[in-house]
């Protein structure tokens, strides 16, 4: 398992604020990208977001998530928006993941059966 420590020391995470890290926290979809983001030492990427919650350009996540929806890492929501304050869901987090593999040239299809789960029912397309 991956510490905290190592994540900051390599700067790929920071606190929550200057005096607080916050591990027990619940991951944002905006941290999740802002990680990813910061493991590609934080490329510069023109322009302005496409999603309409994510316009400030002040926001910690604002380049990151302009560089994630570049790449086809997100996409958003179907109404315009990121969410980049709601907490992230085991699908989300396992969709964005595959597309930075993508992104990353480690794809590998991989086909599995999620009916035994018993919400299988509740998985996206």
């Amino acid at each position: 398992m991956v510490s905290g420590y190592f994540l900051a020391c390599r700067k790929i995470m920071s606190g929550s604020n200057s005096y607080t890290f916050a591990p027990n926290s619940k991951i944002t979809r905006g941290m999740l990208v802002t990680m990813l983001h910061n493991m590609e030492n934080k490329p510069y990427v023109a322009g302005t977001s496409k999603f309409s919650d994510v316009k400030n350009t002040k926001e910690y996540y604002y380049v990151a998530v302009k560089w994630a929806a570049k790449n086809n890492i997100v996409s958003g929501y179907s109404n315009g928006k990121f969410g980049p304050n709601d907490p992230i869901t085991r699908e989300q987090l396992a969709v964005i993941l595959n597309n930075y593999c993508r992104y990353k040239g480690k794809y590998k299809a991989i086909h599995a059966n999620f009916t035994k789960f018993k919400d299988s029912n509740k998985i996206s397309t």
